[in-house]
This record gives structure tokens, C-alpha cells and sequence, in this order.
């Protein structure tokens, strides 16, 4: 699955562009998710690299209830495999959305 669609290229802030934002304001491009378990990344900004790879600012949860804001490259996630599968998905229903839709519960 692509992580990164042209649409959401278009669209993704680049890195720094909400720095001023509040948190809770920050809008939420694109949603991705570990099917097999509670794990996702909200991403908010982005910015393809040189060598291909994206960096990315936005909110990860990895545990339910242990979420933090930060920066993620695209190659990484895509790294997390099962058994030499892709293992991370795209939500392809979420739609740009401010933070405060997902803050303090479960957004899966």
C-alpha cells in the first residue's frame, strides 16, 4: 500500500510550517496504522528527502495511552514487517482533521 499518495503530498505541510500552531489546532493530513496491533502515526507535516525517503512531524502511539508529538521517516515505518510483509497501513478514509479529534483516546 502507498503510504504517501500524490494527494497527500499535495496537501502535507512542509516540516516547521506549523510550528505556531497549538497542538490541538495542528491539522492531521494522513492516518497510519498497524493492523495487527493499537500502534499509529498522525502525520501532520512532512518533507521528501534527497535520497527519497520523507521526514515527518506528527503523533505517534505506539501503546495505548503512550503517545508522543515527533519527527519519523517514511522508510522507517515502512521497515516494520511482518515476517518480510508490509505490516503498516494507510487509513484510506481519513480525511484532514485537527488534533483534537484524536487526542487522549484511542484514534484506530
Amino acid at each position: 500500500m502507498m503510504l504517501i499518495t500524490k494527494e497527500i503530498k499535495d496537501r502535507l505541510p512542509k516540516l516547521y510550517a506549523t510550528e505556531g500552531t497549538p497542538v490541538e489546532e495542528k491539522i492531521v493530513q494522513a492516518k497510519w496504522f498497524d493492523p495487527y496491533g493499537s500502534a499509529y502515526w498522525l502525520l501532520v507535516e512532512g518533507e521528501e528527502q534527497q535520497d527519497g525517503d520523507w521526514l515527518l512531524f506528527g503523533y505517534a502511539e505506539l501503546l495505548p495511552g503512550c503517545g508522543e508529538w515527533g519527527y519519523f521517516s517514511k522508510r522507517e515505518i515502512e521497515g516494520l514487517n511482518s515476517f518480510g510483509a508490509p505490516r503498516i497501513e494507510r487509513d484510506k478514509w481519513h480525511e484532514p482533521v485537527p488534533f483534537a479529534r484524536f487526542e487522549g483516546r484511542y484514534a484506530h
